[in-house]
Formats: structure tokens, C-alpha cells, sequence
């Protein structure tokens, strides 16, 4: 009997035995070195299976071996490629053998490349060969693929064979009767295609594509195609032949192994910690990002190395007794220990398989220092607990006490003459009958599974203090309730508190309705008054009644405003409010602003021009201080609870402030302004809560430095002809907010302002027009 690696050798067609991991050859035979032109020497010494493929087909061959473990015999046509780079087919025959005591992989390869030219030649012949018509058509009956045949100009179908019912679920008949069904069942995405295709098979004469098309019972089919156009001497194409073959389950199982692959590696990579995979000679397998990461490494420089080579130092901890352990036992460990390399403290937990390991590090540096932490946060919590004045205690169901803070203690002693122990009954007799069965109740009710508060009262030497004593039920781990843990604190000065902000509330109140009440009147009267006076000619006598009329107006609106202004000083007297400390070599000062601030783009009106003439109008600006404004700014602050008020006007560059005590900026560029972007609605308060949370103001120096700007609202001030003029604001230190009836009554008084400003202007033209006449 020949052995059987002779037979091998002396095989009449090219063997070879490959590993299925690597893809390495480990053997040929002599017909393989003289078909493929590869001397022995190359072929084992380095040369892998896909070096005999064409480049566009080897991701199909790894995917093929990739699935022979289920598949022990496996054959199929595939395309080769020699040394010289020519491409030919063979038909494979494959199966398992063991070489060496390894798994590997027998692979016998017969040169088909004629037989495939005369099959496409017979398939080409059956079209042109009449009389073999009735034995083509027996034999393409038989077959899965679909042949077929069309004509180059309109593509209707010359001949297709019967498997097109199982492939698209139309017959021939159907086909070969309606030349623009098939077309239509090309998959949308793909209809795109089929120009391109066309042009390149003229052009190429033969090409390979894969179609998804739409079957008639609604599934989708993937198809691969092989088609060849033929050509007259003159070069007209004058025939086009092909085979369709469905794929279908190949790709399926092609995306959901990529899909697979896909998820898997997603999964670990979004894993957050540390994740590696050794195999069973501990070289990495796999890392995640996180690795890389966290050790500073990359991939491509540990992949297939040994971890105890790179992390030297590690090794005489406890990683590797403990990852031999799990491989060997095949038991999964975990444990924790240092990690030298990265200065941290790990949990690992390392999951065995057959083949190596897949470990998980979790840094735990902040959980073992949070453990000590814990420790002396116990020590400083009893500390604590023992330095309030609050009472703390807890009893069981037995209302017998399990602990208490030595402020419990030091009342208890006082109030029960004795020392407090743990186990003692908490409540006593001594109590008196009332107080004991109404602190009975507390109790059973929180016993029930109730969390509440009471409020008690005790009377003292000085009067009476008040107590809030809350009640919380202790639970187990199942949720049963063993115990009631209580809280006492003083409210004392709470209540008083309480107290003095229900009569604060209340003068508000009465301001707020002087402000809606009897401000309305006075400045309606004068703004509707204004309106009246004839501006062409001030000698009509009627303007001399008007103007009598807006006086007295006038009058009853300063009146009201300073009754007003005699409750918000009540109020200022009683609350008063801190007003920010200047130091002039800190303040800004006109010149000293941030040059790249004043280059920033600002909102501007469309009506620009038309309101910087309506505010010259009214002579305000660089005016002196006038205590009908400041009364106007002391009622605001009052109103809105905030420390300042003021109010400015917008001119072409700045914003100019009316004088007011205590506040030394008079104007700021308009660059700078809060005020800029008031002007740009007349309906709505500008208001900014936090100016350092918003990018327009943060680096502003009114918010960096003096006045230190952290709130701001603005009301806009419109003038008679719509125009907004500028703003009444309100200013803090902090930051805050305002309610809506605040912003209301803040747009009320601007109205105010604008009022004013009107009798101001109507006054500064009554006297230039009565000096004019004077000087007649």
C-alpha cells in the first residue's frame, strides 16, 4: 500500500494542508507548485491560502473558513490566482485532517477553468443551437440558477429558464410577455444601478453585480448575477446572456454574522472600565479602548504579547497566581488589589473559557478611600451628633431608648432629673397623663409607617419656645419597622422670622395697591393731557387751561408717590438694605473700560435715528437730580426687594444715569449697558438673574467689579411718539428674580417716569416760548 503522504505528493491535481487559524500552507503537493508557479519553499514558509486569491475575493474566503467548523466536507468553484497574477477556476474539495497532532485542513483543487468557458459557451450555444433546444431546456430545468438571454437594445427576454419561478415568483411566460416586469421588481435602491451596469458590460463585455429584487409574494431575494455581452465583427453588441443565482441565505447569514461581530465589539468597547482578553499562553487577545486609555498604550503594540512581559511588576502581586487559577480551575476569581503601573487600587474579576481569559479591572481607588473615610466619618458624625443643639433620638417598638446625642442627654437630665441610658422606657409617668398619651400617639403612629412633623410648645423662664419634632420610622432590609427615630429642634426665632415677613408683606401690600390705585389716575391725566397741547401755537389760550390742568396733575402725582414713598421708607427703616461699599481706585471710571467689550456688536432699533431724536427732545440728558425721579427709584427698589434702582437713558454712545446719592457712575458706554438691550422691546422687562451664567454680561466690568452687577431688570420707559428712551432697572449684588406682579409694577413706574419726562419737556417749552415772547 503506497503511503499515504506519497499519495499526496503524487496527486495528479494541486493538495495542499493549511492551518484554518492562520491560513498558513503546511504542505503541497508537486501539481500545486507547477500550477500555481510557487517554489515548496514559499509556499510553507510563509505563503497563506488567501496569497493564491485575488485580492477582491479573500474577505469571502475568510468568511467561508471562518464557517467550516460546522461544515467538516466542503466543495464549491472558486476563482485562483497563480504567481504570475493570472486568475483561473477550480472546483475545491475540502475536509478535516489532524497533521502533527494539530487540527487542519485538507484541500484538493481541480483546474475547472475550461470546463466553466465551455458551460458558458454551452449557455451561449443553446440561444443560437435550435435542435438542442429541447435537451438545454431539460437540463436548465434542473437547475437552481437562472439562464437567460436578452437583446442588448431594449433588454426584453429572449430566453429565461424555468428556476426563475422559484427565484422571482413569476414563470417564464410572464417574463418572456412583459419585457419591463422584472425591472420593475429591482429593488428601489438598487434601480439607481442599473445604468451604470448596463455601460459597463458593454464596455467590459463581462461583469459581475448582486441585485436585491422584490419577490412576488413580497420578500426580498438577493441575487448574484454573471453577465457577458457578445459583439459582431463591426463591434455591435448583439446578445446578452447571464446566470442569476439566488444568495439570499449566504448574505443573510454574511450581515448577521458582521452584525454580530459589529454588537460584540460595540459592547465591549462601551464597556466603562477596564476589559482584556488573554489567551491560554497569556499573550492579549483583546483590549478595549478604556485599556488603551488607561494604561497608555495602543493595541497593535500589546496584541500578542505576553501581559507578565510588558507589566513586569505586577507579577508579584496577586494577578498572576490568581489568573492561573482561573484558567486552570476554570473558575471565575475575583479580588483586589494595587496596581503599580497606574498608581490605583482594582477590582478584577477574571471570567475563564477554553481558551484564555476575559478579565474586568474597575478602579476602586476612590471606594477603598471612601471605606476610610467612612470610618472616620462615623467617629466625626457621633461628634457632630453630640455638638448640636438639637435633640436626637431613636427608641425601639417597645419605645425603649437605642440611642441619643448629648443634647437629648443634657435635656433629659434637666427636664426628668436623671441620666438617660439605652434600654430605659422613654416615656414616663412623670409626664403627666396628657403629655404622655399624646407622645404615646407620636410614637405608635410612626410605628404604623408614618413619617410626620408636630410642632410643641414648652414654657420657659424668658416665655414660651417652640419645638418642630419630626418622627421617622426605622426599617430593616426587608422593610419591617423596628424602631422610630425622632428630631427636635427650636423654631423659636423661625416663627419670629415668619412673623415679621407677614407684616412686611402686608405694607407691600398696601403699596402695591396705592401704586395700582392712585397712580393711574394723575399719570393717564398727564400723558392724555400732553397730547392735547397745541405745539404749533402756544398762545392759544386753551394750552394755558391744560397746562393748569396737568399741574394740578402733577401735584396729585407727587403727592401720591411720596405717600408712597413714606411706606417704602417704613419698610427701609425696618429692613434696611446693605448699599455696596465704593472704593474709588477699584471702581471703573469713563476711559478705563475693556477695550475688546466696547468692540462687541449690540442690538440697535430699527427706529435708531428717530429715537436718539425723540430723547434730545426732552432735555434730560447731563440734567441735575430731580427728587421726583429718586422718589420713582426708592419705590421700585422697595417694590421688587432689591438694594438699588435707577433710571437711565440710551443716547447714540452711552448710558447716561439720572444723578442719585451713594451712586458714583453717572454714565457708561453703551457697549457696557444693561440698558442697551431693555430699549429693544417696549412690552417686557429685561431681566438677567445670574450675570455671570450669561455670555452678554459675565466679563462685563459693572459684573466684575463695583457696582458687582449679579442681577438686573429693566423696564423699558416709552415715550408719547413709541419710542423707547431708556430704562427704570433695579440692581443686586446677588442673584435673584422678580415676580410677574413685580416686573407689572416695575413697568408701572417707568410709565411714571415717562410721564414725568413729558411734564418736564411740556414745561421746558412753555418757558422757552414765554421768554421768546418776553423778548418781543
Amino acid at each position: 500500500m503506497i503511503p499515504y503522504s506519497q499519495a499526496f505528493l503524487d496527486m495528479p491535481f494541486p493538495c495542499w494542508i493549511y492551518n484554518p487559524e492562520t491560513l498558513a500552507f503546511l504542505a503541497v503537493n508537486e501539481s500545486a507548485i507547477r500550477q500555481y508557479g510557487f517554489a515548496y519553499e514559499e509556499f510553507v514558509g510563509g505563503l497563506t491560502i488567501l496569497d493564491v486569491r485575488p485580492a477582491e475575493d479573500r474577505e469571502m474566503i475568510r468568511m467561508a473558513v471562518s464557517s467550516l467548523a460546522s461544515k467538516p466536507n466542503q466543495a464549491g468553484i472558486w476563482r485562483h490566482m497563480k504567481k504570475n497574477g493570472e486568475v483561473f477556476y477550480v472546483r475545491i474539495f475540502s475536509c478535516p485532517v489532524t497533521l502533527n497532532g494539530e487540527d487542519c485542513r485538507f484541500v484538493a483543487a481541480i483546474n475547472v477553468n475550461e470546463q466553466v468557458k465551455v458551460e458558458r459557451s454551452t449557455r451561449k450555444l443553446h440561444f443560437m443551437i435550435a435542435k438542442q433546444k429541447e435537451q438545454l431546456e431539460s437540463i436548465l430545468s434542473g437547475l437552481k440558477e437562472v439562464v437567460w438571454a436578452v437583446r442588448p437594445d431594449d433588454l426584453r427576454f429572449k430566453y429565461i429558464s424555468p428556476a426563475c419561478k422559484d427565484l422571482y415568483g413569476y414563470s417564464s411566460e410572464e417574463l418572456l410577455k412583459d419585457s419591463e416586469l422584472l425591472m420593475s421588481r429591482i429593488h428601489p435602491e438598487d434601480q439607481p444601478m442599473i445604468p451604470q451596469l448596463r455601460e459597463d458590460l458593454l464596455r467590459q463585455k463581462t461583469i459581475t453585480t448582486e441585485l436585491r429584487f422584490i419577490h412576488k409574494d413580497g420578500s426580498i431575494k438577493h441575487v448574484w448575477h454573471e453577465c457577458h455581452a457578445e459583439f459582431t465583427s463591426s463591434g455591435k453588441a448583439y446578445k446578452i446572456t447571464g446566470a442569476s443565482i439566488d444568495v439570499t441565505e449566504q448574505r443573510i447569514a454574511q450581515i448577521a454574522l458582521e452584525n454580530q461581530s459589529k454588537m460584540m465589539q460595540e459592547i465591549y468597547e462601551s464597556i466603562s472600565d477596564v476589559f482584556f482578553v488573554l489567551d491560554k499562553e497569556m499573550n492579549f487577545a483583546y483590549l478595549n479602548k478604556v485599556f488603551e486609555q488607561t494604561y497608555n498604550v495602543t493595541r497593535e503594540s500589546l496584541l500578542g504579547k505576553n501581559i507578565w512581559d510588558h507589566f513586569k511588576a505586577a507579577r508579584s502581586y496577586k494577578y498572576a497566581e490568581q489568573f492561573t487559577k482561573a484558567y486552570t480551575t476554570q473558575t471565575t476569581v475575583e479580588f483586589e488589589e494595587y496596581a503599580p503601573s497606574i498608581d490605583r487600587w482594582l477590582f478584577v474579576k477574571a471570567y475563564p473559557f477554553s481558551e484564555g481569559l476575559a478579565i474586568y479591572f474597575r478602579n476602586i481607588t476612590r471606594e477603598k478611600q471612601l471605606r476610610e473615610q467612612v470610618k472616620k466619618d462615623t467617629q466625626n458624625m457621633r461628634a457632630l451628633i453630640d455638638n448640636t443643639e438639637d435633640l436626637i433620638w431613636s427608641v425601639d417598638k417597645e419605645l425603649r431608648l437605642l440611642s441619643f446625642n448629648q443634647a437629648y442627654r443634657n435635656w433629659y437630665t434637666t427636664a426628668r432629673s436623671g441620666s438617660p441610658r439605652v434600654g430605659d422606657i422613654e416615656l414616663v409617668e412623670e409626664l403627666g397623663s396628657a403629655s404622655y398619651w399624646k407622645w404615646h400617639q407620636y410614637y405608635q403612629k410612626a410605628l404604623s409607617g408614618f413619617a410626620f412633623k408636630v410642632e410643641e410648645e414648652e414654657l420657659v423662664e424668658d416665655g414660651v419656645r417652640y419645638f418642630e419634632c419630626s418622627f421617622k420610622p426605622i426599617r430593616d432590609r426587608d422593610g419591617s419597622i423596628w424602631g422610630v427615630s425622632c428630631f427636635s429642634k427650636d423654631i423659636t426665632d423661625y416663627k419670629a422670622q415668619i412673623e415679621e415677613i407677614e407684616v412686611r408683606n402686608k405694607k407691600l401690600k398696601e403699596i402695591a395697591w396705592l401704586q395700582s390705585h392712585k397712580v393711574r389716575s394723575p399719570v393717564a391725566t398727564i400723558l392724555g393731557l400732553t397730547q392735547l397741547i397745541n405745539k404749533d401755537d402756544f398762545t392759544d389760550p386753551e394750552n394755558q387751561v391744560l397746562i393748569e390742568h396737568i399741574e394740578t396733575a402733577a401735584v396729585t402725582l407727587d403727592e401720591v408717590i411720596h405717600a408712597i414713598v413714606e411706606h417704602t421708607s417704613e419698610l427701609r427703616t425696618e429692613h434696611p438694605q446693605e448699599v455696596p461699599v465704593h472704593d474709588p481706585e477699584k471702581e471703573y471710571t469713563q476711559g478705563t473700560w475693556d477695550f475688546e467689550l466696547l468692540k462687541q456688536a449690540l442690538p440697535v432699533p430699527e427706529n435708531e435715528a428717530a429715537r436718539i431724536q425723540d430723547l434730545l427732545s426732552y432735555g434730560i440728558l447731563d440734567s441735575v437730580s430731580d427728587k421726583s425721579f429718586d422718589d420713582i427709584t426708592l419705590l421700585a427698589a422697595a417694590m421688587c426687594g432689591k438694594p438699588r434702582a435707577m433710571i437711565s437713558f440710551v443716547d447714540e454712545k452711552r448710558s447716561w444715569f439720572l444723578p442719585q446719592a451713594g451712586f458714583h457712575i453717572t454714565e457708561t458706554p453703551r457697549q457696557l449697558a444693561f440698558s442697551s438691550y431693555a430699549i429693544m422691546d417696549a412690552e417686557k422687562v429685561f431681566v438677567v438673574n445670574d450675570t455671570l451664567e450669561d455670555p452678554r454680561f459675565s466679563a462685563n466690568p459693572l459684573v466684575q467689579q463695583v457696582p458687582a452687577i449679579r442681577f438686573y431688570a429693566g423696564a423699558p420707559v416709552v415715550s408719547n411718539q413709541g419710542f423707547v428712551l431708556g430704562s427704570l432697572c433695579v440692581i443686586d449684588q446677588v442673584p435673584g428674580t422678580i415676580t410677574g406682579t413685580q416686573e407689572e409694577q416695575l413697568r408701572m413706574l417707568a410709565g411714571q417716569v415717562a410721564a414725568l419726562l413729558e411734564l418736564r419737556k411740556l414745561r421746558n417749552t412753555a418757558k422757552k416760548f414765554r421768554k421768546n415772547k418776553m423778548a418781543r
